[in-house]
Order: structure tokens, then C-alpha cells, then sequence
């Protein structure tokens, strides 16, 4: 959102940069959080964990739809509030609700469905056995892979709609 005085609010333009910038904030936030996360999880917070886990699991398959979207975040979000961390756990909230409500979400490749169910099934192993290190280095890659994920496919839609413009 930008504001011009004497004009009100409109919607930033469309931001490649912007886009790779909130990722790399969940690459720093997210991780960070894991210690404190597994430090405090309890079994109802495993089963927090686990039920996030299975919601996405459940989430339908066909396509990138916004509800696996929702589901995805669910289980990031799940994850962050664990560490009982709330100014943290609230940027996150706003990086994931910039990337859903302006860009919409439209931009994950179906290829990649497959990868984050692995990716999210490791993370919660890792918390369930305590694994701090492999927790952490998990979540790490899959941030950083679904940050690649993203700016490809948003490349590949911006150079369409290069080509299909007038």
C-alpha cells in the first residue's frame, strides 16, 4: 500500500524485488524461531504441529489452490507460534498476508507440491524428535527452494505477459 496526501491509498505496482525480499524475511525469521519452538513444544503443540501437518496434506492436490495456500501458511505459522515469540510470529503473519492478499499466491508451480509435503513431513519429524539442527536446515532449504520456485515462475509470467501485450 502506498499513501499520496490529498489522494488516499492505492496498491503498490507489482514488485519482483519486493517478492524476493519477503522471502528472504521468512529465511531469516522462521529458522530463528525453531530453537524456541522445540525448546517449549509440548505434546497438545505436537499435536498442533501434527494437525497443521495433515491439514495440508488434506488440502486439495488438482492445483495450487489458495485453500493448500492457506493450509501452507497454517503450517508455517503453526510452527512460528510455537516459540511463544510474538513480535516475530506477528511479522511473519504480515510478510504472509503481503504475499497472499497483493500477489494473490497464483505464482506456485504445481511441480513443487510433492517437495513441500516432503519438506514439510521432514520439519515436523525433526521438531517431534527434537532435532534442532536438522529442523532448522530443513526449513531452511525449503525456504530457499521455494523462494527459487517462486522467482521462476514469476519470471516465466512476467516474460508471457511481456510477449502477449500489444
Amino acid at each position: 500500500m502506498e499513501h499520496e496526501p490529498h489522494r488516499g491509498y492505492s496498491m503498490a505496482p507489482f514488485s519482483l524485488k519486493e517478492i524476493e525480499e519477503l522471502y528472504e524475511i521468512r529465511e531469516l525469521i522462521e529458522p530463528s524461531l525453531v530453537p524456541a519452538a522445540i525448546e517449549k513444544i509440548d505434546k497438545n503443540g505436537l499435536n498442533e504441529l501434527k494437525t497443521a501437518l495433515e491439514a495440508h496434506f488434506a488440502a486439495e492436490r488438482e492445483s495450487y489452490l489458495k485453500e493448500r495456500l492457506f493450509r501452507n501458511r497454517d503450517f508455517h505459522m503453526t510452527l512460528a507460534s510455537l516459540s511463544g515469540k510474538t513480535t516475530q510470529i506477528r511479522i511473519l503473519q504480515n510478510v504472509f498476508d503481503m504475499l497472499f492478499l497483493k500477489y494473490g499466491g497464483n505464482y506456485f508451480p504445481i511441480s513443487s507440491l510433492s517437495s513441500t509435503d516432503q519438506a514439510h513431513q521432514e520439519i515436523y519429524d525433526a521438531v517431534a524428535l527434537r532435532s534442532l539442527e536438522r529442523a532448522q536446515s530443513v526449513l531452511k532449504n525449503h525456504l530457499t527452494n521455494v523462494k527459487i520456485q517462486v522467482m521462476t515462475s514469476i519470471k516465466k509470467i512476467l516474460a508471457e505477459q511481456e510477449r502477449t501485450e500489444f
